[in-house]
């Protein structure tokens, strides 16, 4: 489902094309970081309090939605596939680096996923039937989980940091047996699934970071602190009509 956007990030005017993402998720490197994602989830159920069977329950393997392009204020994003399911890209603690080729004139990025799957960084939560508070070890509102270094064609670099409850945050919408509410205040949602109505509400958030330059060459993605995980579904650059700003 596409949730209605906060702000509007899109210019009028402005041309967007997607970056092409498939051939670094059906990698060698892609899919053993997929396998490394659903070893974490794997651990990750295994240790909830309320749902330690729910890996077995969803078939042992982790599965998103079929359809590969959303449209998202009028603007798309295509996410890859593998075996007819989306298959983002996603940095573990054993794969925490990717490069993404973009070479694309672009004066605005836009990123759709900035969610971490398992665990991660809720901003507002409710407590569970117990009374009890998510609790979320070594994570701290604005603990830096990633840093995102955009090269561009004149060799100029930008470094972002990826920091929890600000441009990251958790996926899944449920912890223990209540809703919850996982937002980062420098992303906005833009996308839920409901893999499984008791569980398993994920989110997808939009990031738009302005670059203020030409052709951006890459995104280079690394993990830092060595915790967790990271996902990204897609990625749509704008080019800014001339004349705007």
């Amino acid at each position: 489902m596409v949730v209605p956007l906060r702000i509007a990030p899109f210019a009028s005017g402005s041309k967007f094309l997607t970056v092409e993402l498939g051939a670094l998720v059906d990698s060698d490197l892609g899919r053993r970081s997929w396998k490394s994602l659903e070893g974490e989830l794997e651990n990750y159920w295994a240790t909830t309090r309320m749902s330690r069977d729910q890996w077995e329950r969803s078939g042992g393997k982790f599965e998103l939605w079929k359809t590969p392009e959303v449209r998202i204020a009028d603007v798309t994003f295509r996410s890859p596939m593998v075996e007819g399911r989306v298959r983002p890209i996603v940095l573990t603690t054993d794969f925490p680096k990717v490069t993404i080729p973009i070479d694309h004139a672009s004066t605005v990025l836009h990123i759709l996923g900035q969610v971490t799957f398992g665990t991660g960084y809720p901003v507002t939560a409710a407590p569970d039937l117990f009374g009890n508070m998510p609790v979320v070890k070594n994570r701290h509102f604005g603990d830096t989980a990633a840093e995102y270094t955009l090269q561009f064609a004149g060799g100029d670099t930008q470094v972002l940091p990826v920091r929890h409850g600000m441009e990251v945050a958790q996926a899944n919408r449920i912890y223990g047996a209540s809703r919850i509410l996982p937002i980062a205040t420098s992303t906005q949602p833009a996308l839920e699934y409901i893999k499984d109505i008791v569980r398993e509400h994920h989110q997808a958030l939009l990031w738009s970071i302005r670059t203020d330059q030409d052709t951006l060459r890459s995104l280079r993605c690394k993990l830092v602190g060595g915790l967790g995980n990271l996902t990204i579904f897609a990625i749509t650059t704008e080019k800014a009509a001339a004349g705007q700003g």
